[in-house]
């Protein structure tokens, strides 16, 4: 059957016509690959099937072997976790079951350790409380082990083909909302700070104004003003070549940007006119 025969007969007899419609005239605004010889050589190329093992290899190499790695590492601690405490805590043994191979070890009843995540009593948050707690007595963040086995138990769910309730994705969003509160505290607090990352090698001040001055003087207004935003918004929730000029303006004396969109908002839902000044050190 030719793609417009097949075209014709599911806009007849599909219940979602409607929206095969809208898809088809999609597609055929981006290209003309479209075209009946094409699509029957395309058909002819794709007749030998391909093999599940196959399959599973292409997937495999979703990530590198490397980022693997470190999940796998995330979630066999948090397993070792498990195992610590379930002799004292129902929450742990409630996840646990015997490995199949007859070995005396135990592995993550998946499913159970998936419904576990619909309350905040759960192991998986006792855990990286914990976990951020021993890293920040050690000067360091900790959030970054908090994604990395949240990156692994995904994978887990993948793999055993278990799927988080909506109740346990809220659950969990809203925890890792607290996790990067505590992480901004521990940053600010005047006694052993947790070291900002992006800002640990910035440099002096001196310096900052030295190149400053030499920018301005030579008439380059569009690198000093970059240079000068990137330094103001140094909490980097946004590189300053994504501030576009029509979201600029002027809030009583100083100025303010709105940007477009950052990592954790891309379409700039939760965006707000941002307060940028420069140092009232030294007049250039």
């Amino acid at each position: 059957m030719s793609l417009a025969a097949y075209k014709q007969h599911h806009k007849t007899t599909s219940p979602h016509s409607n929206m095969a419609t809208l898809a088809e005239d999609d597609r055929s605004d981006d290209s003309e690959d479209d075209d009946d010889d094409e699509t029957d050589g395309f058909a002819a190329l794709q007749s030998a099937w391909i093999s599940n093992d196959e399959l599973d290899d292409c997937m495999g190499r979703a990530r590198d072997a490397s980022t693997t790695k470190g999940y796998k590492s995330a979630v066999k601690k948090f397993l070792a976790f498990c195992v610590l405490f379930m002799a004292t805590q129902q929450v742990c043994s409630d996840v646990l079951k015997l490995n199949d191979d007859d070995s005396g070890n135990y592995g993550f009843d998946v499913p159970k350790l998936a419904k576990s995540m619909e309350s905040v009593h759960g192991p998986y948050f006792q855990y990286t409380r914990q976990y951020q707690q021993r890293l920040q007595e050690k000067g360091k963040s900790g959030i970054g082990g908090i994604k990395q086995l949240r990156s692994g138990l995904t994978d887990l769910f993948c793999s055993a083909s278990v799927e988080l309730s909506n109740l346990a994705l809220k659950v969990l969003t809203l925890w890792q909302k607290s996790r990067n509160r505590d992480d901004m505290t521990a940053k600010m607090r005047s006694v052993n700070p947790v070291k900002f990352t992006n800002a640990r090698d910035s440099i002096p001040v001196d310096a900052y104004e030295t190149i400053a001055k030499s920018m301005a003087f030579k008439n380059n207004v569009q690198l000093w003003v970059m240079f000068l935003l990137q330094w103001n918004m140094i909490s980097r929730i946004s590189q300053v070549t994504h501030v576009m000029f029509n979201f600029m303006s002027w809030k009583q004396d100083h100025f303010v940007a709105k940007h477009g969109s950052s990592k954790k908002d891309k379409k700039a839902s939760r965006a707000f006119p941002m307060d940028v000044s420069s140092s009232t050190r030294s007049r250039w």
